[in-house]
């Protein structure tokens, strides 16, 4: 593009005619180039290249194209046509199926015929027709948009000396702030839209009116531009950041050291190459930085949370990180492992430039380290900004979720592509599986056993709302399974192996400090009978007992690698104990005649995670609970069981050995002397199926 730019600033060039065109793989680039600049060319005409799926349609459909192809490519080229169609783009097809035919339309009198037709798409001109109303001192507006790019554009404005206020059908309500209007200015004044970031307004009699946007509204810029103006000194694409001499400034302060120490990797690399270079660099620390002036451009990897520097201008750069993705423009980025890769002037000093490396968390910057190389070569220097996910492969376009330039002054293209419409606040993580396992004698076996049929069903959900201040996590486990024994070649009546209902909900405020408080929910309970295994009593059913608890206190993450992420919180607690039956209330609230108990004390859970390998995880949860009242009374509980403290640990080992075979071993202590004297154990190991949604 710069030298398409460099021919027109040299020679007689008809902005409005030029054409695009390439054969074979050169066709391929030809694509690439239209849907990246949809405004700059007049018309398109490839032959014999491979097409695919990846192609911004909505953008190539914007310039009028003509195909020639081959018998065996047919299928292939009217696929691609019916999608540029849907765009209402215009798009014209030639079978070359022999020599004389090629001769006859290929680079033929009536191909360059219907290329001189072609000519580019007026630019989007609004004209303001001003009637003055008396005795007010408004204007009146009515702008009508010759052409807006297949979007029709007619804008109704009020203009008086402070304001312009503008509502349209593709852009949101906007107010243009003025000191004045210009007494000089004749009217109907010309007002050129580009793009969704700026528009300037031109008379003969007065100098040029830009406007540009800052949030909802639209500021005037009453000279120059603020930013540097794309000049072959500063051509845009990121090979620019090396005209100047470059400070490069690694991040110092993210919580998780291997995100530091990854920022450093590629800060160092960068630096080397200027050294290969024999520019004037400099390495260092974000948090010097920060406390000094910038003269030199700028090489820095991280985000506003990791780098004090970044942090020190963010408010002004293009892009920002979010709540698991990254802001570009209108668009939010969401895509596993995403990243983004840009060129800006910076805020601090707009005559030298800022090239920045950002992501989320460390899986983004380890793509960042998979295309980084500060080589000219790089396809990753052809662009202002490149936004990827994981999957991304050195000098390739695979996974490149978004990719382009910068208007002249530094803005958003008009034609930005909207990936999701903001931050996915909700995740969840579901899975299911079944497990069964059958063994089966006849009465002649003579080595021993029991014949038996053993089957579980379970499910694991977890919610999880997850913002800058807060998150909400909700978790809820069922399982339930049953035995069937063989005696005397008789299977009998199965009976319950397994039954959980355990549901458990946090809403923690993040406040980023060394703790952070937290509200509490637990419920559990389970779905079918069950009888002491001995006595073969009949000991509970559903929902009886109704097992609650709730808290409040403070939380802190003491871990939060990988490898280990360990939660712990402290507060106070309220457990309570609800039975409807009667029959069960003697056991579970020590009061034959109450179906209600409430211990209240002291909480203490601590929790942790472990993903040695992917498929592979370790979870186990202690917590412990001390009361320092009860609503029992004292003749039901002369020993004062009440007052022992609770214990209750769990520990779950995963391994997903395909993907629709998992091997699952859950273990389980419980001391609790309000129900039994000494402590309850259940361990259940599982092989079989398992699906996640």
């Amino acid at each position: 593009m710069n030298c398409i730019a460099d021919v027109c600033s040299k020679y007689s060039i008809d902005k409005n005619r030029i054409y695009l065109t390439g054969e074979g793989s050169a066709g391929f680039e030809v694509l690439q180039l239209a849907q990246n600049y949809p405004d700059r060319f007049a018309a398109l005409t490839m032959a014999f290249c491979k097409l695919n799926d990846n192609f911004r349609l909505q953008n190539l459909a914007l310039t009028p194209m003509w195909f020639f192809y081959e018998q065996n490519q047919q299928d292939e080229y009217l696929s691609f046509a019916e999608k540029i169609n849907r765009f209402q783009g215009s798009i014209r097809l030639t079978n070359l199926t022999s020599d004389t035919s090629r001769e006859d339309y290929l680079f033929s009198l009536p191909y360059f015929r219907w290329l001189l037709q072609q000519r580019k798409a007026v630019p989007t001109k609004i004209y303001l027709h001003i009637k003055h109303l008396k005795p007010s001192a408004a204007f009146w507006v009515k702008p009508l948009a010759q052409n807006d790019y297949n979007e029709a554009a007619l804008l109704e404005a009020t203009l008086d000396s402070n304001n312009i206020f503008l509502a349209t059908k593709n852009l949101p309500a906007l107010a243009v702030t003025l000191s004045k209007l210009p007494p000089t200015a004749v009217y109907p004044l010309t007002v050129f839209f580009d793009n969704h970031q700026q528009l300037k307004i031109e008379d003969k009699k007065i100098d040029e009116i830009i406007f540009k946007r800052e949030g909802q509204k639209w500021n005037i810029l009453k000279q120059a531009p603020q930013y540097l103006e794309k000049i072959p000194a500063v051509c845009g694409p990121l090979a620019a950041i090396f005209d100047k001499p470059i400070k490069f400034i690694y991040s110092t302060l993210d919580i998780d050291n291997k995100y530091n120490q990854l920022c450093y990797q590629l800060t160092k690399q960068s630096s080397q190459r200027g050294r290969d270079e024999f520019l004037n660099q400099l390495l260092i620390a974000d948090t010097v930085q920060a406390k000094q002036k910038i003269e030199a451009n700028v090489i820095t990897f991280g985000n506003e949370a990791s780098n004090a520097y970044l942090k020190k201008i963010v408010a002004k750069l293009p892009l920002r990180i979010q709540q698991n993705g990254i802001r570009f423009g209108r668009s939010f980025c969401d895509a596993p492992g995403c990243a983004a890769i840009y060129i800006f002037p910076n805020p601090e000093n707009p005559n030298y430039l800022i090239l920045v490396g950002t992501a989320p968390d460390t899986s983004g910057l380890k793509n960042i380290a998979r295309l980084w190389e500060p080589f000219f070569s790089n396809v990753i220097f052809d662009y202002d900004y490149i936004l990827f996910g994981d999957g991304v492969v050195r000098n390739s376009y695979t996974n490149w979720i978004d990719y382009g330039t910068f208007d002249h002054y530094w803005s958003l293209p008009w034609f930005q592509p909207l990936f999701t419409k903001g931050p996915k606040f909700w995740h969840n993580d579901i899975s299911a599986g079944l497990d069964a396992n059958q063994l089966s004698l006849n009465r002649n076996w003579k080595g021993g056993g029991k014949g038996n049929f053993t089957w579980k069903i379970y499910a694991k959900m977890e919610f999880l709302y997850a913002k800058e201040k807060f998150n909400w996590k909700n978790s809820l486990y069922c399982a339930f399974g049953q035995i069937s024994v063989q005696e005397n070649e008789n299977w009998l009546a199965p009976e319950k192996s397994t039954d959980i209902i355990d549901f458990d909900s946090v809403l923690k405020l993040t406040l980023k400090k060394f703790i952070d408080p937290y509200l509490a929910f637990s419920m559990d309970t389970q779905f079918h009978d069950g009888y002491n295994p001995r006595s073969k009593i009949l000991t509970s059913r559903f929902i009886n007992p109704l097992i609650l608890s709730q808290s409040s206190g403070f939380a802190r993450n003491v871990t939060t690698k990988k490898i280990l992420e360990t939660t712990t919180r402290v507060g106070y607690a309220a457990k309570e104990v609800i039975v409807s039956a009667r029959q069960f209330r003697a056991l579970w609230t020590g009061d034959e005649a109450r179906g209600y108990k409430m211990d209240g004390g002291f909480e203490w859970l601590t929790e942790s995670k472990s993903e040695f390998a992917k498929g592979i995880i370790l979870t186990n949860k202690l917590k412990l609970f001390q009361a320092i009242f009860s609503s029992i009374s004292p003749d039901k509980d002369p020993h004062k069981n009440w007052q022992k403290t609770d214990l209750y640990w769990e520990q779950m080992f995963t391994a997903q050995l395909t993907q629709y075979i998992l091997f699952n071993v859950i273990a389980k202590f419980i001391y609790d002397r309000d129900t039994s004297v000494g402590g309850q154990f259940l361990e259940n190991a599982s092989f079989g199926l398992s699906y996640k949604f």
